[in-house]
């Protein structure tokens, strides 16, 4: 009962920590964007939205049928995913604030571009639930206070992801797409959930990890408990010696003096 009580409240604490830290970080670029001389440092920043925020005239191009308009806005938006890490980069103003808008960005972008999809390719269904399902468990962890970086094959997810969504776009121009998309989409739920076990093992190590830590934390202060419980042992008994010893001196005293008498 103890230990989840403790479990809550830590996860509690987490929740209330992270979103201090967020809630901090947009202020602050809030307060850049009002100034023109650090307007510079919030670039990245807003390159980063710009691909959320552009998500909503592509998925109106789509859905009424202006495919190839929708295309350019596309390719547009989905360059500044190279421009934002490469400007931040160069001018040194990469932050994990930054990353975390980035990864959130992203993860937004990709379901904006499924829906329009879905209305030709139901397979697309079983491609957000898998991302979705990775969403959570980066967000669970990072509620539990578990720090995750990208794995590798969350990179290669992500370029499949790209690809298969581009392809289902083309099929509305270029008619045999269809097939490459229908193959890229099964490759990409492959490689959705091999991500997914991936973060999860890599989770389930931190928390194993953290939990050796804190045996080993915890032992520590035990140890540290009875060396100062054997220490003020030690030192009581030198007190009694010393006291004994005292009323020992005073008794011959008391003796010398009656022999002198």
């Amino acid at each position: 009962m103890k230990k989840g009580f403790n479990k809550e409240k830590n996860i509690n604490s987490n929740v209330k920590e992270n979103w201090l830290y967020y809630k901090k970080e947009i202020k602050n670029a809030l307060n850049d964007l009002r100034h023109k001389n650090t307007f510079y440092k919030q670039i990245p920043n807003l390159l980063t939205v710009s691909r959320v925020v552009g998500m909503i005239p592509v998925s109106i191009l789509m859905l009424t049928g202006n495919t190839i308009l929708g295309m350019v806005v596309l390719g547009l938006i989905l360059s500044t995913d190279f421009f934002d890490g490469k400007i931040a980069r160069k001018y040194g103003l990469v932050s994990k604030f930054g990353a975390d808008l980035d990864a959130v960005c992203d993860k937004i972008m990709a379901f904006l571009l499924m829906i329009p999809l879905l209305f030709m390719n139901l397979i697309l269904i079983f491609t957000m639930i898998l991302e979705g399902a990775i969403s959570f468990a980066n967000v669970k962890a990072r509620i539990n206070g578990i720090d995750t970086k990208t794995v590798f094959t969350g990179k290669v997810k992500t370029w499949f992801l790209s690809v298969t969504l581009l392809l289902g776009y083309l099929t509305k121009l270029v008619s045999y797409c269809h097939y490459a998309f229908m193959i890229l989409s099964a490759l990409t739920m492959l490689i959705q959930i091999k991500t997914y076990y991936d973060y999860v093992k890599l989770i389930s190590r931190k928390k194993a990890n953290e939990g050796a830590k804190k045996i080993e934390k915890e032992t520590d202060n035990e140890l540290e408990k009875v060396k100062r419980e054997d220490k003020i042992a030690e030192l009581k008994r030198e007190k009694e010696y010393l006291l004994s010893l005292d009323d020992t001196c005073n008794k011959e005293n008391v003796k010398v003096r009656k022999r002198k008498k």
